[in-house]
């Protein structure tokens, strides 16, 4: 199983390989990735493993990664979905309407989930010998 530096570091290759350029990454105990405050204050801020921007247009890409599979990563990315970062989003990416897209990364065993069901945009899966695998969605 893969650590979480070594699962978001991965994940950050393989997305740019495939036309998304990494914007900010946080890695575990030293990376110094974007914040992003709630529009209610109900909530707390968070800071996205990885945000990546799509090449040559206004779509992103917030990716939480772990070692092993995390129902709060879903439940935090879900709330970025549900628009209750929208004022912080468009003012830290600089940009009207950007088109925001969801994706956890993980390690280690692979759970018996209906991946589509989930809310999320990707799911990506770091294999036993350190390759990125999509288990839902596609990049093409």
């Amino acid at each position: 199983m893969g650590s979480e530096t070594e699962v978001t570091i991965a994940t950050a290759r393989f997305i740019g390989v495939h036309s998304w350029k990494v914007v900010s990454i946080a890695l575990p105990r030293g990376g110094s990735g974007l914040s992003f405050t709630p529009d209610e204050d109900s909530e707390s801020s968070i800071i996205p493993d990885i945000v990546a921007q799509a090449q040559q247009s206004n779509s992103y890409l917030f990716i939480e990664s772990k070692p092993s599979f995390s129902t709060e990563d879903v439940e935090k990315l879900m709330k970025v979905k549900s628009g209750l970062y929208s004022r912080s989003i468009y003012s830290i990416l600089n940009c009207r309407s950007p088109s925001v897209s969801t994706a956890v990364a993980f390690s280690g065993p692979i759970p018996q989930l209906d991946f589509a069901s989930l809310g999320m945009d990707y799911v990506f899966h770091l294999d036993g010998h350190g390759k990125i695998v999509i288990l839902h969605g596609s990049l093409n």
